[in-house]
């Protein structure tokens, strides 16, 4: 039985990332954007090249500051172009090479020596102008959701200012009743 991930799109990418740091996404985008770029958006190519940023320390964390990397350096970094030839890199086994040529037999159609097929949809400027835009929507909405729980708040004190006041009208009316019925006005 086979199984079967579509590549992942840059956006998926970088929530995979953000939560794997534990980081904001607008942190992680340039990041995941190299990292999209490099694996094609490959599920298990993604993990296998984010360990082996770590292994060779292109992707660091230090206590004070968080994770850190170098997009310049990933970019001048001769990797793998296809999850075999990584795997067998990663191997510290010694007919790894044997086994990575016969893995790359068992590749499914449309992956091939040179990686991946690269997945169609929008650029990596087009996914950051739209998390931006979305980033703007959120903030809209956070403030027009303040501006609601304020109109609520104030709603509330109205009402809460009119039942005080209907409040001390039935007093009066009480005080009212209670003179006039001492004074014989009315029947007690």
């Amino acid at each position: 039985e086979r199984i079967s991930l579509d590549s992942l799109h840059v956006e998926d990418v970088n929530i995979f990332i953000a939560e794997f740091l534990r980081c904001d996404p607008v942190v992680s985008f340039s990041l995941a954007n190299l990292v999209h770029k490099k694996t094609s958006g490959n599920p298990f190519f993604i993990n296998q090249f984010m360990k082996t940023l770590y292994d060779q320390q292109h992707l660091r964390f230090d206590t004070q500051k968080g994770w850190s990397w170098d997009s310049g350096a990933f970019e001048s970094l001769r990797v793998t172009e296809n999850v075999v030839d990584l795997l067998a890199e990663n191997m510290d086994w010694p007919q790894s090479e044997e086994i990575a040529k016969r893995m790359k037999k068992l590749l499914p159609p449309g992956m091939d020596e040179d990686g991946p097929p690269q997945p169609q949809g929008p650029s990596p400027e087009q996914m950051k102008a739209e998390l931006e835009a979305q980033k703007g929507q959120i903030e809209l909405q956070k403030g027009q959701m303040d501006l609601q729980g304020k109109a609520m708040d104030l709603e509330a004190k109205q009402m809460q200012a009119v039942s005080g006041i209907i409040q001390e009208k039935a007093d009066i009316e009480q005080a009212v009743l209670q003179v006039l019925g001492k004074l014989g006005f009315i029947g007690g």
